[in-house]
Formats: C-alpha cells, sequence, structure tokens
C-alpha cells in the first residue's frame, strides 16, 4: 500500500516537473500570440469587474492561485504523438492555449458596451488596448471603460386597451417602481413579466400585442 501511495506521489512530481519546464507558448503557431492576460478598467458603482470577463468572447487559459495556468502545462506537456497513450491523457486533461483573437477583441467591446448601456450609462464609451510581445510570443488586452453620467428613470405610463386590465395594473403599478431609479432595462423587462403575472391572478389575460411600457428619462 505505501509502495502504491509512493509510486503515485513520484508520478505527480514528475507530471509537475515536466509541466514547470514546458514553454506556455509550445502550441501557439508562428505570429500567433497566446493571451496572457485581460483587465478591464472601469469605476461603475454596483458593477464587478470581474463580473464583466463572464461577458467577453475570450479569456486567458484557467489559472491555479491565481497565476499558474496548470491546464495549459498539461496540454504543452504531451507530445505530438496523439497515438500514445500518455499524450492522450495530458490532452485530455489538459487546456489548449488561447490564441488572441482581433476580431473576438472587438465582439468584446460590443458586449460591454450592451451590458453598461443596461445599467443606465446610454453614452459609455468601451475601448480596447492590445499589448503584444514579439518575443514571448504573448498579447495582453485591456478594456477601458468610460461610463459617462447615468440616466435616470423620470417617468412610465401604461397603456392597454383594456380598461379593466389597465385598471387592475395600475392598482399595482406604484408599488414597486420609484422614481429616479437607474435606469436599468433587465428590470424594465422583469416588472412588465411581474405585472402580466400579476394580471394573470386576478382572472385577466393579456396579450403582448395588446400592451406597451413606454418610459420617459432624464440625465
Amino acid at each position: 500500500m505505501k509502495l502504491k501511495k509512493s509510486f503515485y506521489y513520484i508520478f505527480f512530481i514528475v507530471i509537475l516537473s515536466t509541466i514547470s519546464s514546458c514553454s506556455t507558448t509550445k502550441y501557439v503557431p508562428k505570429d500567433q500570440y497566446l493571451l496572457k492576460t485581460v483587465k478591464i478598467k472601469a469605476a461603475i458603482p454596483d458593477v464587478n469587474n470581474e463580473e464583466l470577463k463572464s461577458y467577453l468572447r475570450q479569456t486567458p487559459n484557467n489559472t491555479v492561485l491565481g497565476f499558474w495556468p496548470i491546464k495549459l502545462g498539461f496540454y504543452n506537456a504531451a507530445g505530438e504523438d496523439s497515438t500514445k497513450w500518455r499524450n492522450q491523457w495530458l490532452r485530455r486533461i489538459g487546456e489548449p492555449p488561447v490564441i488572441y483573437d482581433s476580431l473576438k477583441t472587438i465582439y468584446g467591446c460590443d458586449e460591454l458596451q450592451k451590458v453598461i448601456f443596461n445599467k443606465g450609462y446610454l453614452n459609455a464609451e468601451v475601448t480596447s488596448k492590445v499589448a503584444k510581445n514579439e518575443k514571448k510570443k504573448h498579447a495582453k488586452v485591456t478594456y477601458t471603460i468610460e461610463e459617462g453620467e447615468p440616466y435616470r428613470l423620470r417617468n412610465y405610463f401604461i397603456t392597454i386597451p383594456d380598461s379593466l386590465a389597465l385598471k387592475t395594473i395600475n392598482q399595482r403599478a406604484n408599488l414597486s417602481l420609484n422614481q429616479a431609479i437607474y435606469l436599468i432595462l433587465t428590470a424594465l423587462m422583469k416588472r412588465e413579466s411581474k405585472l402580466l403575472r400579476f394580471c394573470a391572478t386576478k382572472g385577466t389575460i393579456i396579450s403582448a400585442k395588446n400592451y406597451c411600457f413606454s418610459t420617459s428619462i432624464v440625465h
């Protein structure tokens, strides 16, 4: 039993040593770059910059302890002969290198723009900057968000041809939506669904084509 544990321990040490000695760009094609880091520079209230990364089309390889791309290391430790069991296993548990894609960076700017827009920052601007290291074959991407001033909800109106349904909704409409809240479009959509569900509980069924929500906003 002890011999078996010792074998696994030695095997693990050998694998880690192999991973550490492998170049992170071993399988990065010529004239291309490993996406090393992605940063988002923004100072928007109630918005976590790390959460914004989930909207990006491309992020670096997963890391352990915030700096060690161990899965990439497993992948790079594999040889080119795909018929060997060792190489197959290392590639299966590993992760191929994330190759920097300029088009995905452009898409990333668009996605961040949409997210910030939905937070009420209608005039926000998102730009990106790429720093390439020719020698190390690394690319570092930085997104900068200039959010500007948020817009606020000033007023809203509900119009439904059915007078009974309109009366039912108006009894409920002012209970939870206050004036001067941040204009969050996703919250408005949830608001619509909430009002429709409320009408359904009162026996009033409203077709989507029979109602509209209009808002007036102020900077």
